[in-house]
């Protein structure tokens, strides 16, 4: 997956999940599902951020947008920073797996922030929230119904 987000990252696109997804499944022939990145965010909580945005096209919707945080771990420039954070993620994960030597033991999944309506953003940003001076008056009943107050 850090691979994919380096890879969007330098050709300027956003890292929306279905994005990573597709590339991902296409390249490891393995599925990435929402609850995958809920495990991975339980493992190293301080570095994976994940968020809903709404995207703005034909339709709006809501995505998911995924974001590795590169300022967790030291080094000297943002390409190398890239590997002392899956040498991180792998030494969690074991640790993981040392603190929980049961065989059929799944990692827990962190909560994953709620997907938003984008119904609920357009009536938001929208809404009327003073009330505006009306320039219809009771003679102008001959108006369109469209034009009434």
């Amino acid at each position: 997956m850090t691979i994919v987000l380096r890879l969007l990252d330098s050709y300027g696109k956003k890292p929306m999940y279905e994005i990573v997804r597709n590339t991902v499944q296409d390249l490891t022939k393995r599925r990435l599902l929402p609850r995958h990145l809920a495990q991975m965010k339980y493992i190293l909580p301080e570095a994976v951020q994940i968020d809903y945005v709404i995207t703005k096209g034909f339709s709006m919707r809501s995505e998911m947008k995924i974001e590795l945080l590169l300022d967790v771990v030291d080094g000297d420039s943002e390409q190398t920073l890239f590997d002392p954070l899956c040498v991180l993620f792998a030494s969690r994960l074991r640790d993981f797996y040392v603190a929980h030597p049961e065989p059929d033991t799944d990692i827990p999944e962190a909560a994953l922030p709620e997907p938003v309506d984008p119904t609920n953003y357009i009536l938001r940003k929208y809404t009327v929230t003073e009330n505006l001076p009306c320039s219809c008056d009771s003679e102008s009943s001959s108006l369109s119904p469209f034009k009434r107050c």
